[in-house]
């Protein structure tokens, strides 16, 4: 086993279908690998202009596609 260092790479999360998520690494001639993730406590900026967080119910968060994208109204979810 030959590790590389991550810092500096960006990646796409992905969700499994099945459950799950996983990070996606594309490589600058379009290639890429899928990561499983077992790092406890990965640090994540979202960089990503269509990404909205939504507010549910009681409080209750989620993060989605933007209001245009999903094609609803508004910010939140209620």
């Amino acid at each position: 086993m030959k590790p590389i260092k991550a810092t500096g790479k960006r990646a796409v999360l992905c969700q499994r279908f099945t459950g799950g998520v996983f990070l996606r690494i594309y490589e600058a001639d379009g290639t890429f690998n899928d990561l499983n993730i077992r790092h406890s406590d990965l640090e994540i900026e979202i960089v990503d202009e269509d990404a909205y967080i939504y507010t549910h119910g009681f409080g209750v968060q989620y993060l989605d596609h933007s209001p245009q994208t999903l094609g609803v109204e508004g910010g939140t979810d209620t």
